[in-house]
């Protein structure tokens, strides 16, 4: 029993880290934003708003019971992840495609 203890605690760390390396990505990119326009960095602030929003919600929404029973908890954790950032690409996409891609 307390081999699978340990077994569940590292991947939870693993999931959490990896997260927080999505999450970092996020940051580094909405920065080097702000350095190139006040438009785009305003932009990539959405990520930041969304996509723990959306990793949270995807538990709820995207991962099927029969996921859960079926698939091993890091593929459940990918499915997570891959809807979450699917998400925040989807509106950074419409955002710019609504506001930025027009000439002024």
């Amino acid at each position: 029993m307390d081999i699978k203890n340990s077994k569940n605690n590292i991947m939870k760390f693993i999931c959490n880290f990896l997260l927080v390396l999505n999450y970092i990505v996020y940051i580094i990119a909405d920065v080097s934003a702000w350095a190139t326009d006040v438009k785009y960095g305003l932009l990539l602030l959405l990520p930041l708003i969304v996509f723990p929003i959306v990793v949270k919600l995807a538990h709820k929404f995207a991962v099927s019971q029969a996921d859960k029973f079926f698939k091993s908890e890091w593929n459940v954790f990918l499915k997570k992840l891959e809807w979450g950032n699917s998400v925040v690409v989807a509106i950074v996409a419409l955002f710019y495609w609504l506001f930025l891609s027009k000439p002024n």
